[in-house]
C-alpha cells in the first residue's frame, strides 16, 4: 500500500463513518468515538490512552463527558486502522489481496474488513469465495470468467442485512468489487 492508497482510504472511512470528538451510539447503538472506534472493544482504554487520552480522563470521554481532540481523533484511526490491511489479508487465501485485487478492490475490502470487524467478514462465505474464486482465474488469465466471479460477488455483498444498515457505503464497495475502480466518495447518497 502507498500513501495515495492509504491517504485514499483514510479518507473514504472519514467519509464513511464520520469523524466526532464526542462519544455516539452507531446505527447499532454502540458507543463510539472519533472515526468509527468502537467503545466496546476489550483494549478501548488502551487505544485511548495510545491516543494520547490520560489514563484518567479515558472513562469520561468513554462516557461523552469529555471530547478527543482532533489529535487524538487522527491517532485514535492509526491505532485502530493498522491491523485492517493484515486481518484483510487473512479473510482470502494467501496473496490474494495483494497480487490479485486491484487497487479499487483492496480498498472495498479493507472498508468491509474495517467497518464489520475480520470475524463479521469471515462470517460472509459467499462473499469470500466469490471474490478467491476470481483471483484464481485472474492467476489463471481468465480475465472475463473473473469479472463474472466479481458481479457475483458484488451482487452477494447488495443482498445483505449489512448493505441495509450501511446503505450507500455498501453499495460503493460493491461498485467498487465488480467495476475494479474507484467509485465517487459519496456516491450512491441521496
Amino acid at each position: 500500500m502507498d500513501k495515495a492508497w492509504n491517504d485514499d482510504f483514510a479518507a473514504r472511512l472519514m467519509h464513511n463513518e464520520g469523524m466526532r470528538l464526542r462519544m455516539y451510539h452507531d446505527s447499532l447503538g454502540i458507543p463510539t468515538v472519533g472515526v468509527g472506534f468502537n467503545l466496546t472493544r476489550a483494549d478501548w482504554q488502551h487505544a485511548l490512552v495510545t491516543a494520547g487520552v490520560p489514563l484518567g480522563e479515558t472513562g469520561s470521554v468513554r462516557l461523552g463527558a469529555l471530547p478527543l481532540t482532533v489529535a487524538q481523533v487522527q491517532a485514535l484511526l492509526n491505532y485502530s486502522d493498522a491491523p485492517t490491511i493484515p486481518q484483510a489479508r487473512s479473510l482470502l487465501e494467501p496473496t490474494h489481496f495483494d497480487t490479485w485485487l486491484s487497487p479499487a478492490r483492496q480498498c472495498a475490502f479493507a472498508d468491509l474488513t474495517f467497518n464489520m470487524g475480520e470475524a463479521e467478514l469471515a462470517t460472509f462465505d459467499a462473499l469470500l469465495g466469490w471474490i478467491d474464486g476470481a483471483c484464481h482465474l485472474l492467476a489463471t488469465g481468465d480475465g472475463p470468467g473473473a469479472h463474472i466471479e466479481f458481479a457475483r460477488a458484488a451482487a452477494d455483498l447488495r443482498n445483505t442485512a449489512y448493505a441495509s444498515q450501511v446503505g450507500a457505503r455498501a453499495q460503493r464497495n460493491a461498485a467498487m468489487l465488480e467495476l475494479s475502480t474507484y467509485v465517487p466518495i459519496d456516491a450512491f447518497e441521496s
